[in-house]
């Protein structure tokens, strides 16, 4: 009898380091497609969210442009450059300061070359060396922003087109 516990005690503790690789090695593989399942579903929330903010900010296009205004706080319901920005990312839960510079801080610096649809764009439209206008980069560089140019209103800019727009962008961040 005895010969028979110690045999199946032999057997079991060989048989456990045999197949603790492969629980391992499964173990891993579930956390890889965990991880894998998580940036799927981080990257479709992202362009899920990048729709609803294009979707949002073109609603807007023709509102007139006011220096300080704040659309719905003041009553106005005008825009400046970076109230612009803020009342679209309200819109979809994300809440930005209020203005372009504190904006810039607030969010995440990427490559000019890495714009995504979404991103804050930044200018400097009087070339004082700083930034000093924000819009929404739509794709095909072009940006939907509030500003005095055309009329005063919330318009589409294709930024790739115009040498003055593309020699006065200074940053490109991501919101999320």
């Amino acid at each position: 009898m005895k010969n028979w516990i110690r045999t199946f005690l032999i057997f079991s503790v060989l048989m456990f380091f045999c197949f603790m690789p492969t629980i391992e090695t499964a173990a891993l593989s579930i956390q890889d497609d965990v991880e894998s399942l998580e940036t799927m579903t981080t990257a479709y929330n992202r362009t899920e969210l990048a729709k609803r903010v294009v979707s949002i900010s073109k609603k807007y296009l023709g509102v007139p442009y006011k220096l300080g205004a704040n659309y719905n706080r003041d009553k106005s319901y005008k825009f400046d450059c970076s109230s612009f920005t803020q009342k679209v990312f309200s819109e979809v839960g994300i809440k930005l300061p209020r203005t372009v510079l504190t904006q810039l801080r607030a969010t995440k610096k990427v490559s000019i070359k890495n714009v995504k649809i979404g991103d804050l764009v930044y200018f400097d439209t009087d070339f004082s060396g700083g930034t000093n206008h924000i819009g929404i980069y739509l794709g095909s560089g072009r940006v939907i922003h509030a500003s005095t140019a055309n009329g005063g209103k919330v318009q589409i800019t294709n930024v790739s087109a115009s040498k003055y727009w593309r020699k006065t962008v200074t940053y490109v961040t991501r919101v999320f």
